[in-house]
Formats: C-alpha cells, structure tokens, sequence
C-alpha cells in the first residue's frame, strides 16, 4: 500500500493498525497538505456489516465540527470497492502514549484533560452522535496541546438501533457502560459512564473494571463492583471523587444526567481550588508536566487551608475536615493542619464530654426526684401504720381494729459497682500493672521491647525513622504492626519510631459510623531522619442497609443519584455524611408512585412497609395529557 496513491491522496507511511483498519500518513497533492487516511482491511471490505460501520463512522464525523473533534475531508464512499476515510493529520500522541511516558497526572490536570473531551462530546451530543468507545487510545494530543476525540468507527446515531452482529460487543470492555455490554439501548448517559471510567484512570492509574478475562471485567461493570477512587489515591479529594462515582453509577437514571452537568461539575471542582478551566490551563500543564505539578503543589496547599479555615470559621466542620484531610494526603507532614486537626479533635471531645456530663445530671436529677417520691411514699405507710397501731391499741373488747395498711410494693432497682483502688493504695507486694498498649500511654510494648514516645522524640538511627498514622475522624486507635498505640491523640503527634520498610497499619473507629480501614505503608531510606513521616487516611462511612416492604408486584426502590433495589430485600445505601436526609421512589407497573423522606444514619438497618396505591384510569389519562 506504502507508495501508492488512493482516489487522489498519495499513501506513504503506516502509523497505526486495529483491528478494522489501517491508518497511514498520506500527502493531498491539490492542498499541499499532510493527512491521515484510514482504510478498511481487505478482508473486511467484502462484508456488508463492516462496510456499514465503516460508512457510519464517515457520516457520524463529516456532520461534527468542533475544535476537541477529529476532522474528516474525504471518504471513498460505501459503493467503492477499497473503503478508506481521509482525515486531518495529528502530530501528536495519543493520551495513553502520554501518559506511559509522563507518570501520574495532577488531579487538577486530570480535570482539565476531562474538560476537554467533555466539550468535544457536547458537540457530537448536540448533533445526536455518541461516541461508545471513550478510552485514552482514542484521544490525541496535538503538539501545541490541543486535545481531539478520535475514532468514531462504532459511533450511534441517537435513536437508532444498533448494528452489532448476534454475540459481538463493539468497543473496549473496559470502558462501556453496563447498558453496552448487555446490548441494551444507548443514550448519551454511556458516553458519561465512560467518561467516569477515563477520570478513574487518569487520577488512580488504574481502571476500576478489572478482570481475568473479559467476562470477568463485564460482570463487574454490570454489578458496579469497584475500589472507591479515594481508597487508592486520597489526593484526589472527596469532591473528584464524588464526580467519579456519580458517572460509574450502574443506573444511567443516577449518572450526569448529560455532559453539560458533568462540564459544570468539572469547573466547579477546579474553580473551588483556583484553578481555570480553560485550555490554556491544560497547555501550561502538556508544556512541561514536571514543572507545572511543582508550581501547583503550593498554590494548591494554599487554597486548601484557606478553604478549610472558611469552613473551620463558619462551623462547617464536616467540609472543613475534607479540605484539611486533602491537605494532609499531599503533604502529609503539614504541621499546621495536624495542629488544626488536633484543635478539631480536642474540642469535639470536650463537646461530648459536655453533653455526656449533661445526660449524667439529668439522670441523677431523676434519681434523685424518684428516691424522694419512694421517701414520701415509705414515710406516709409509716404514718398510716402508726395511726393504725394507736388506734387498735385504743380499742376496747369486741371492738374492730383498723387492718394494718400494705406497704407499697414499687420496682426493685439492683445496683452494683466494681472498686477501682486509686494508685497510692495498691495492696502490699502488689507489682506494677504491665503496660496497656491500648491507653496509648508511654510505656506500650513493642515487639516484647519498652518504647519511649515522648513530646521531644529521639532522632531514629540510620535503619529507622519517625512515623505518624493520622486518621480522619481522628477519634480511631491506631494500630502499627499489630501494636495498639491507642486512640489518636496529642501523644501521636511526636510519632513512633519504625524500621525502614513495609509495615501495615489498622485504624479501628470509635464511632459505630465509620468502618476499619487496614492499609500498608513504607518507610523509605532515603526518608530525612531528623523529620516525622505522615500518613493520613480517611475512615470510610459504613453504609446504611434499607428494606422497602412493599407487596406490589415488581416494585422497586430508588435513591436518586445514588441507588436502586428492588423491594422486599435489604440493599446498602452508600453514605456522604454520618446522617443523611434522603428521598426513595418506590415504583411499581400500575401503581402511584411513593416518595418517602427518610433520615438515615451510617451503619444502621433500616425496614419500611410501604402500601401502594392502584393507578387509576383517570391517572393514566391525567400523564398522558401532560405536556
């Protein structure tokens, strides 16, 4: 093919092949011009679906014209015997080329190459083409940062039905929606859904579907089952992280409903950290990687305290606690805000140990009104009784004497309490109690050896260093190494000493809200010895479990933008917040719809029974007259 010439485009190098189709660097002799030309492999050409599918691609990208999107200028035409696409040609690479070559990518940056795709897509929505194979091999990166959605081969016209041959699935696995793999309709929702896969890469450099085989990777995109993003790289923030879950949501009804949302989504994370979402922006970042995530890490560290003190100071603790946990996931030895955490933690205490000493009071106040009624009630059958003793004594022969009065009879209330003996009064010969790890005092066991941790700690030797495990909320022991260092707390700040190496850490939450969170970590050699490593990791909110009982045939249960069940079995509600005010839909064929508003609360079950009510005539005449 190389040195031959098509139509009128001379062929005169090879620069990629799949699995359809052969794509060369050519030279459009009348324009003077370099361009792609993308040819249908000859075995191909002579099947009637693939020539489709090939002249959908052609038609699909000859209606788009917009800046993100790969411009067509010829096709050969579906009658011609070699079918071939000419296209402008980019002097680029593909993202995934960009990527292998350059290593992790900023959050932020990640957001701004998002933002870039999202708007070639609005443009393809705009025109009812959906694109159905997002992924970083079908995007490129021009020389001067320009970033273009290529590859439109298995392309959908909106609202036509698709053409796949019986068992075949088109596009990449990894990257479909659950509705593509199991070949149901598409909307512009699966191109999301891809999009969510694309940021999932780009902020964990992992794909969230993953699997042995290609079975495997479909039946976790069909069930959802992936790795929380923060779990693998907590940098990212719970805000990109909340934009990555609502695009992978397995019900498309729970997902952006269209770009523009995700488009808004997207600016709203970086304008919150001060960064533009323009393309310059992303060209500054494509110019030099290294030196752009340089000048970001401080301005970054900046706006995140700042935004954390504005929140701090308007009691938005909750929101606080995520800019300052973000902080510390990136400079994880930031003392300011492990002094602010310390405040936060502190002060939270005092306040339960408050409101703990205000339920204490209440309860001797009723102690006390409950032992004073017992009192009157005791001495009044003492008074009757001796009333009655007198009389019976004044009474003569054959006269009645009063019968004596019953004691009231009340609850018997059993008290109990273990003596603790105060520290200067331990029995003679008793030895010291051994230390308790778990107090998190001083003298915790290490290994069978006594460790020191002091507020001025010794600088470790050569084959060891300060380390210090930071939990958010900071009310978790601390265990390293199976060593129970206790609960989080000012005697953590200075560290502990650990060997250079790998070692695990298990966090164990105080409040029933939150789950156990184990991870590993590793203490590096070249790690500067006179400075405290930090490792700071968020607690996950355990979710709540609801059962809807509801005796309509097929009902289901739906949380918008977050869950949906069927009824009459119990499903997890994955939670934001400790407590939560949320809306269920409950839905059946020939029924009125049910909305409930429930408050539901991290780690707790839930049962409702719900009745629906038959759908009347009327209704259905009432929704199909609406506008």
């Amino acid at each position: 093919m190389i040195g031959t010439t098509l139509g009128k485009y001379e062929v005169r190098e090879e620069i990629g092949r799949g699995g359809m189709a052969v794509v060369y660097r050519g030279w459009d002799p009348e324009l003077e011009r370099e361009v792609a030309i993308k040819v249908l492999h000859p075995h191909l050409s002579s099947l009637p679906e693939s020539k489709r599918r090939f002249h959908r691609e052609a038609r699909a990208v000859a209606r788009l014209r917009a800046p993100n999107i790969l411009e067509i200028f010829d096709y050969s035409g579906k009658d011609s015997e070699q079918a071939y696409i000419v296209t402008e040609f980019i002097h680029g690479t593909t993202l995934k080329e960009y990527c292998d070559k350059h290593g992790e990518m900023p959050t932020e940056a990640a957001a701004l190459l998002a933002l870039e795709v999202c708007r070639g897509l609005l443009h393809a929505h705009q025109h009812k083409v959906i694109h159905r194979d997002i992924k970083p091999e079908n995007i490129m990166i021009r020389e001067d940062g320009a970033v273009k959605i290529t590859d439109f081969g298995i392309a959908q016209m909106a609202g036509t039905t698709q053409m796949t041959m019986t068992g075949q699935i088109l596009g990449s696995p990894a990257y479909m929606s659950p509705e593509h793999v199991e070949n149901k309709p598409l909307d512009f929702r699966a191109d999301i859904f891809s999009m969510g896969t694309l940021l999932y890469w780009l902020t964990t450099r992992r794909l969230p579907f993953e699997g042995r085989n290609p079975h495997a990777v479909i039946k976790r995109i069909v069930e959802g089952d992936y790795v929380d993003p923060m779990r693998i790289a907590p940098a990212m923030g719970d805000q990109m992280a909340g934009v990555i879950r609502r695009c992978l949501e397995v019900n498309p009804d729970d997902r952006f409903p269209a770009v523009e949302d995700l488009i808004s989504a997207l600016e709203a994370f970086l304008r919150d950290v001060d960064v533009q979402p323009t393309g310059r922006e992303l060209r500054e970042y494509l110019h030099d990687p290294a030196a752009y995530a340089q000048t970001l890490r401080p301005r970054l560290l900046a706006t995140l305290i700042r935004r954390g003190k504005e929140e701090r100071k308007e009691k938005n603790l909750g929101l606080a606690l995520q800019y300052f946990n973000r902080v510390l996931s990136i400079d994880e030895a930031n003392n300011e805000v492990l002094l602010i955490v310390e405040s936060m933690s502190s002060q939270r205490r005092i306040r339960r140990t408050l409101e703990l000493a205000a339920v204490v009071a209440t309860l001797l106040v009723v102690g006390i009104g409950i032992a004073v009624g017992i009192w009157k009630r005791v001495k009044e059958w003492d008074d009757r009784e001796d009333a009655a003793v007198s009389a019976r004594d004044r009474a003569g022969p054959g006269e009645v004497r009063p019968p004596s009065t019953p004691r009231p009879r009340g609850p018997r209330v059993k008290m109990s309490a273990s003596a603790v003996p105060a520290a200067g009064d331990r029995a003679p010969g008793a030895t010291e109690p051994a230390a308790d790890p778990r107090r998190g005092d001083d003298r915790a066991l290490r290994d069978g050896k006594r460790v020191v941790t002091s507020d001025t700690p010794p600088v470790g030797p050569g084959g060891a260093r300060r380390v210090r495990i930071v939990p958010d909320p900071p009310a978790a022991r601390v265990i390293i190494d199976d060593v129970d260092h206790g609960e989080y707390g000012r005697s953590h700040v200075p560290g502990f000493e650990l060997a250079i190496g790998s070692h695990t850490a298990r966090l164990v939450p105080r409040d029933e809200f939150y789950e156990e969170l184990s991870f590993t970590f590793t203490v590096r050699q070249d790690a500067p010895a006179g400075e405290v490593i930090s490792f700071s990791r968020s607690l996950p909110l355990r979710p709540a479990r609801v059962r809807v009982n509801c005796a309509a045939t097929g009902a289901t249960v739906s949380i918008p933008h977050r869950e949906r069940s069927g009824a009459n079995h119990a499903f997890q509600v994955r939670m934001n917040a400790r407590e939560e005010r949320v809306q269920m839909i409950i839905d059946a064929e020939g029924f009125r719809s049910e909305v409930l508003d429930v408050v539901l609360r991290a780690g707790q079950e839930y049962s409702l029974d719900v009745v629906l009510e038959p759908e009347t005539q009327a209704d259905g005449l009432a929704t199909r007259a609406a506008p």
